[in-house]
């Protein structure tokens, strides 16, 4: 069986990297936490522009020593390889391929030879052109099941690939309304069953 997994903040934190980045470079004067995103669309939580938040998050990615500081959530890498024993693994993100070098060698660090591959869907670079929907990389993989923390990317799939089964990762501020919603999923310490 195919399974889908998403990157940021499910196999990795971003935000709780983010944050100080962010708090420390554009905005001593009031703080943000991972706490205050009510919608992981990052420019509706701080208040800027769509533009200048593409070039705060290409700031961070590309320059910022956090960035690479990132290190697997709780869990992550032994609920990895239970599951690619006896699945095929695929990354699916919503990164860039500005940073699939840097994104590649963090999934080999933490999880080298679990995941047959990676696919950026490039959502968040401002060029439509490039953009690509999970649901359209799923499809491709003929993935079973497809975990993600973005009640969005969960909907996009959950009616584009009607046979698979989206699991709704996480209980975070941007996701917690969806649960109802979804077969949801808090942490990988409790995995359910996939067979």
């Amino acid at each position: 069986m195919s399974v889908g997994v998403d990157l940021d903040e499910v196999l990795v934190p971003y935000l709780s990297l983010f944050c100080p980045f962010y708090n420390e470079t554009y905005h001593p004067e009031r703080p943000f936490t991972p706490e205050d995103f009510f919608s992981y669309r990052y420019a509706d939580v701080l208040g800027i522009s769509p533009d200048e938040c593409r070039e705060v998050v290409r700031v961070f990615e590309r320059d910022s020593a956090r960035f690479r500081e990132q290190r697997p959530l709780p869990g992550a890498v032994e609920g990895v390889k239970a599951l690619a024993r006896s699945h095929r693994l695929y990354v699916i993100t919503s990164r860039t391929r500005e940073i699939e070098v840097s994104t590649r060698a963090l999934l080999e660090r933490y999880f080298g030879g679990l995941f047959e591959d990676v696919f950026f869907t490039d959502q968040h670079t401002g060029d439509a052109s490039r953009a690509k929907l999970k649901s359209s990389i799923c499809r491709q993989l003929g993935c079973s099941v497809f975990i993600d923390d973005s009640p969005y990317h969960c909907a996009d799939v959950a009616q584009s690939c009607g046979d698979t089964r989206v699991i709704l990762f996480g209980s975070y501020p941007w996701n917690w309304h969806a649960r109802p919603c979804h077969e949801s999923w808090s942490s990988w310490r409790n995995m359910p069953d996939f067979d």
